[in-house]
């Protein structure tokens, strides 16, 4: 009797101590090599979501009767929620153009008589140019057409200044110099496409482009094309 309960005891001594314990883990089997000429990729990370732009572009700069110039823009965007569809980013844009031009002066010649009419005569010259500056916050919305290429539109309202310098040489008055500086409204819309070169560097071109000021003279249509790159 004493034998067979010893026997039976070795047994489930000998079960216990060929269990796995519990939560002990399985050997690890190396995987077997690559086969020759094989490359390892390392996967790309993509930008943390939120992530902002840092953008700069550049285009002609055309004031409505004040001359002409190259614009240049330096603009900081943070992405919002989606809208449905649209993405959907806040832009502060900081805008610098130079405009000038040279315009001809005239001065009506009164008639001597004899069925002679009055003439208009050159008299001299006016040359203008400005310093214009535009901060504009803007919302950008982006509707993607095909993966990595999608259209744009933005808007907003901020503050403009100009330096504004007039330079007067006529006939029979002489020359003379006019500064002023004026601080106004802006209102800012352009309409175009943006292309994503890879998931951090975006082209944007925005074909139509406009900037109206209130309060100055210096109203301009600025197409722009530029790069954009995620933090």
């Amino acid at each position: 009797m004493n034998g067979s309960r010893l026997a039976v005891a070795l047994g489930v001594a000998a079960a216990l101590a060929a269990a796995p314990r519990a939560g002990a883990q399985p050997a690890a089997v190396p995987l077997p090599p690559p086969p020759p000429g094989t490359t390892l990729v390392v996967p790309a990370t993509s930008p943390a979501r939120g992530a902002g732009w840092v953008g700069l572009a550049a285009g002609p700069y055309a004031a409505f009767e004040r001359g002409r110039s190259i614009a240049l823009v330096l603009d900081y965007g943070i992405p919002r929620a989606p809208w449905g569809r649209l993405e959907v980013e806040w832009h502060l844009a900081i805008v610098a153009a130079n405009p000038g031009e040279e315009t001809g002066l005239n001065r009506l010649q009164p008639s001597p008589g004899y069925g002679v009419p009055a003439m208009t005569v050159p008299s001299g010259v006016e040359n203008a140019s400005a310093l214009v500056i535009e901060v504009v916050p803007m919302a950008r919305l982006r509707y993607p057409i095909v993966p990595g290429f999608g259209l744009v539109i933005d808007g907003g309202v901020g503050v403009c200044q100009t330096f504004e310098r007039y330079e007067r040489d006529e006939m029979f008055v002489g020359r003379s110099e006019q500064s002023k500086n004026v601080t106004g409204v802006v209102l800012r819309a352009g309409l175009g496409v943006a292309v994503d070169f890879t998931p951090r560097l975006r082209l944007l071109f925005e074909p139509v482009a406009f900037s109206a000021q209130l309060g100055a003279d210096y109203s301009g249509f600025t197409p722009l094309l530029g790069l954009a790159y995620r933090l």
